[in-house]
């Protein structure tokens, strides 16, 4: 069962997490959190978010998008999302907007290679014991990389219904279900009918 935190909680815990730091121009972040969902919130900072494990599921205003090991987003500063975590932990790198431009408006996805994975999950022990020319340095390349894989075609994805009855669906599997490969497979089926039908673009 997924534990969805109000507004109030969630921007406890943002707080607590100290994603807003003033002074890093990007950082690693992992987000232990599990079974949780998130509300509408928004960030200073883009946010690379990636699947330790597993998959997630994240909303913008008029998209789910699910993250997985192959595939992540990019959330640029101010876009407002709800990300809904599963059984694994996701980590997040925050760049901020005043160092790094985002090559896209929107929440778009990532194709995730093995470089930008093993940068990401291994930036938080790497950064230690680095001088600051040499942190800013890695993590400039590992926004290029990150800039040249985003791919808006590239992840599953599902317009935010409209229909009562969608929405209510939709909010039971983000509220109940950890996305088992099955269920991916079967959200694929979904997805197909409702283009055909013209639901989603």
């Amino acid at each position: 069962m997924i534990t969805r935190l109000s507004p109030r909680q969630t921007r406890a815990s943002i707080a607590r997490l100290g994603i807003e730091r003033p002074l890093l121009s990007a950082f690693v972040l992992e987000d232990g959190a599990r079974h949780v969902r998130y509300a509408m919130h928004a960030h200073t900072r883009h946010q690379l978010l990636l699947a330790t494990a597993g998959s997630f599921w994240v909303e913008t205003r008029d998209r789910l998008h699910m993250c997985d090991a192959s595939v992540g987003l990019w959330v640029p500063a101010g876009c407002r999302h709800a990300t809904t975590m599963t059984a694994h932990a996701s980590v997040s790198v925050f760049f901020s907007p005043a160092r790094y431009r985002s090559p896209v408006k929107e929440a778009t996805a990532v194709a995730v290679t093995p470089l930008i994975r093993r940068m990401a999950m291994d930036a938080a022990d790497e950064m230690r014991t680095l001088p600051k020319t040499t942190v800013r340095q890695y993590f400039d390349v590992l926004f290029a990389l990150t800039a040249e894989r985003c791919r808006p075609d590239l992840a599953p994805l599902l317009a935010s219904p409209v229909d009562p009855a969608l929405a209510a669906a939709v909010e039971y599997l983000l509220a109940n279900l950890d996305m088992p490969a099955a269920l991916i497979d079967l959200l694929e089926v979904i997805r197909a009918v409702l283009e055909a039908v013209k639901l989603i673009v």
